[in-house]
């Protein structure tokens, strides 16, 4: 079993930093709910159009004090955390505090230490004023930020609140997308109409504890650019695509990973969706036992690398080709020297 611990990257001295307050094994894993600290190799052939946008993302959180009784456990704060975590280098994050009104915590940064240390500081008094919070993010994106990084907020809220759909349609205006989550007594309607204004997504959840979840598939949907155009998305090819092997790291620059002229996407050979592996695991394919039994392997190790299993859109690839196993050994060893990423199924 796996405890995550709330770490702290420092990609410049190739460190991790975390707190625990119990003696174990640790180990660092590479995967999207542990910070990511490698750079990938662009190719040498590569053009300014390679190059993955990077991210700004303002957590719009709601602070009232109503969190006190509807998220007594600060799972809010855990799932901020575990999003942050998953950002990459040259990303950045930023947190607007709102409750009776709302200020900017946290600007625009890369330190993600200041960010995880700004959420902690929420604190649960007040009223709800979303349309200040929105307004606040809109403001620092203008001030903070530019065509050039996608603009992403992630807005967080238990109430009624006042404002919010103009200064939505504000964000929209500027390319700002935000995605809403709601829980507690929240104004469903108007979360809706945020969303759909600037082209995210609302979600409902009936407990605070379904947050981290919900996160995930936030970072998921935020996430998924396909900058080499093998059909992988970038975010499976750095968590590693989940295959019949183990999870197997390819360059998400680079479209032939081991460079022998054939792509990524055929050496991965045949593929699955996940609802199509669930049911071979469930037995309900007339799968053989050996057929269940791996496809429970991939799934479990599809869990302890942080895949959000309620919503997986990654597809699955059931036989892939041997030489592109040996390439991810060398492209790791290229990219940070992280070996032992491939978990072996067998």
């Amino acid at each position: 079993m796996f405890e995550p611990l709330e770490t702290s990257v420092d990609s410049a001295n190739n460190t991790v930093t975390g707190e625990t307050a119990h003696f174990s094994k640790f180990v660092v894993f590479d995967v999207r709910n542990w910070a990511t600290n490698y750079e990938s190799e662009r190719p040498a052939n590569g053009t300014d159009s390679d190059e993955i946008q990077p991210l700004d993302v303002v957590f719009i959180i709601d602070s009232s004090g109503s969190m006190q009784s509807n998220d007594p456990q600060e799972f809010r704060k855990r799932a901020s955390k575990e999003f942050v975590g998953a950002l990459v280098d040259g990303d950045r994050a930023g947190v607007v505090d709102f409750d009776s009104n709302a200020f900017v915590s946290q600007e625009l940064t890369t330190d993600f230490g200041r960010v995880n240390a700004s959420i902690q500081r929420l604190d649960a008094s007040g009223g709800t004023d979303i349309g200040d919070g929105v307004q606040q993010a809109n403001q620092h994106f203008a001030a903070q930020s530019n065509s050039s990084r996608g603009q992403f907020a992630i807005l967080l809220t238990d109430g009624q609140g006042n404002g919010g759909r103009a200064e939505a349609q504000t964000a929209a205006d500027r390319g700002t997308t935000i995605y809403t989550i709601g829980f507690g007594g929240a104004n469903g309607d108007k979360l809706q109409d945020i969303a759909q204004t600037t082209g995210g997504n609302y979600t409902y959840v009936d407990s605070a504890s379904d947050l981290p979840q919900v996160f995930s598939r936030v970072a998921d949907d935020i996430g998924a650019q396909d900058t080499d155009g093998d059909t992988i998305p970038d975010v499976a090819e750095r968590r590693g695509v989940p295959t019949g092997q183990g999870l197997i790291q390819t360059d998400p620059y680079n479209n032939d990973t081991d460079g022998d002229g054939i792509s990524d996407q055929v050496e991965l050979g045949r593929s699955t969706s996940f609802e199509d592996l669930r049911a071979i695991r469930n037995g309900e394919s007339n799968a053989t036992a050996i057929e269940q039994a791996q496809a429970q392997t991939i799934i479990s190790t599809m869990d302890a690398a942080g895949y959000n299993l309620s919503n997986v859109s990654a597809r699955i690839y059931l036989e892939p080709d041997s030489d592109l196993i040996s390439a991810q050994v060398a492209y790791q060893a290229g990219n940070g020297g992280h070996a032992g990423k491939l978990h072996s199924s067998g």
